[in-house]
C-alpha cells in the first residue's frame, strides 16, 4: 500500500507544480478594449500584440445619409522591456474604410499612422494606493490624411488598477492627445475585470474621447480573454456607441505573445 500512495503523491506534486509553472508569470496585454494595462514587457523581453476590428458607423447627425464601414486590418504593437519597469513601443495598423452616401460608394486603403512609444511602472498597489503607470506616445503622420493627420500628435495618459479581490480588479485610464498641432482631446475609461481561472478572464469597460473641437464619442464594450500558455494569450470583444456620435457596433479580435530570450 505504501508504494501505491507514494506513486500517486509524486504523480499529484508534478501535476500540481506543472499547473502551476504553466501560467506563472504570464503575459499580460494591452488588449482587448480601449484601454491600456499598468503592466510593463519584462526586462529585455519582446512581445507582439495584433489583432483585427470591424467598425459599423451609421450616427453622423451632420450627415444623416452616410454609412460608414471601417476595418482596422494586423493593428499591432510591438513592446520592448529596457528594464523591469520601463517599456519601448513601436505600432501600426493598415485599414479600409468605405463611405456610402446615397447609394454613392467611396473607399480608401491605407496604414493608419505609426505610433512610438514608451510606459513606465510608477506605482504599486498598497492599501489606497494603486497599481500605476505612465504613457507616453508620439503618432506620427504616416498614411493618407483621409484617415489620420497629417500632424504630429503626443499624447499622454495614466493607468491605474486597484485590487478588488484575488479574482477582480478595478482599472482606469485618463489621458490626453494634442490634436492637429491645434486643440486638446481628453480620453477616459474604466474597466472591471474577473478572472474565472488562471485562463480565462472577462471584462466590461466604457470610454470616452472628449475633444475641444468637436464632439465625444463614449462606447461600451465587453470581451474575454483566454491564457493559451503563460507567454500567449487569445482575445475577443465588441460593444456599441453609448451616444449619438458613437459608432452603432464594433467587434475585435486578436491575441498577444512574448518571445523568449
Amino acid at each position: 500500500m505504501k508504494q501505491p500512495a507514494l506513486l500517486l503523491s509524486i504523480f499529484l506534486f508534478l501535476f500540481v507544480h506543472q499547473l502551476f509553472a504553466q501560467y506563472y508569470d504570464a503575459i499580460s496585454i494591452d488588449r482587448p478594449g480601449q484601454s491600456n494595462t499598468y503592466t510593463t514587457v519584462k526586462k529585455m523581453r519582446l512581445q507582439i500584440e495584433s489583432g483585427f476590428s470591424y467598425i459599423s458607423d451609421k450616427n453622423f447627425p451632420e450627415n444623416p445619409d452616410l454609412e460608414r464601414i471601417k476595418m482596422q486590418v494586423a493593428a499591432t504593437t510591438f513592446r520592448f522591456g529596457l528594464t523591469k519597469k520601463f517599456e519601448v513601443r513601436l505600432g501600426s495598423q493598415f485599414a479600409y474604410q468605405r463611405d456610402k452616401r446615397l447609394q454613392v460608394k467611396n473607399s480608401i486603403s491605407s496604414i493608419e499612422g505609426v505610433t512610438l512609444g514608451a510606459k513606465f511602472r510608477a506605482l504599486e498597489s498598497k492599501d489606497f494606493v494603486p497599481d500605476g503607470a505612465f504613457l507616453i506616445n508620439v503618432q506620427l503622420p504616416v498614411g493618407s490624411k483621409e484617415l489620420i493627420s497629417d500632424k504630429v500628435e503626443p499624447a499622454a495618459m495614466f493607468i491605474g488598477s486597484h485590487p478588488l479581490s484575488e479574482a477582480a480588479r478595478l482599472e482606469y485610464n485618463l489621458g490626453l492627445t494634442y490634436r492637429d498641432a491645434d486643440f486638446m482631446e481628453y480620453f477616459y475609461s474604466m474597466v472591471l475585470s474577473v478572472s474565472f481561472s488562471e485562463q480565462t478572464s472577462a471584462f466590461i469597460e466604457v470610454a470616452a474621447a472628449n475633444p475641444e473641437k468637436g464632439n465625444s464619442n463614449q462606447v461600451f464594450d465587453f470581451g474575454l480573454s483566454l491564457l493559451m500558455t503563460r507567454t500567449f494569450i487569445a482575445d475577443v470583444y465588441g460593444g456599441k456607441g453609448l451616444n449619438k456620435y458613437g459608432p452603432d457596433w464594433f467587434i475585435s479580435f486578436g491575441g498577444g505573445i512574448r518571445l523568449p530570450r
